[in-house]
């Protein structure tokens, strides 16, 4: 079985991913409580995948208002075309 360095899988802590991300750690457990973050839990130790993440900010990104549709799908496309 490979290890998750094998697959090259990036996991984040909470402090992590505020740091990365210049967000608080209570706007992340907010978005935890909400729901809105992929997370999941190792014993009592929540972790985030990197790509989650990335996908969460994607996502959730306001664009200017001449950017259609299908310019939104062919970002998340380009960036994600390995799922």
């Amino acid at each position: 079985m490979q290890t998750i360095k094998e697959r090259g899988l990036n996991f984040l802590t909470i402090s992590e991913l505020s740091e990365k991300f210049k967000v608080s750690r209570n706007t992340i457990y907010k978005w935890n409580q909400e729901k809105k973050i992929p997370y999941f839990k190792m014993g009592k130790r929540v972790h985030y995948l990197l790509e989650d993440v990335e996908r969460f900010i994607m996502l959730n990104q306001v664009l200017k208002r001449d950017n259609t549709e299908m310019e939104i799908q062919n970002l998340i496309n380009n960036k994600y075309n390995k799922f």
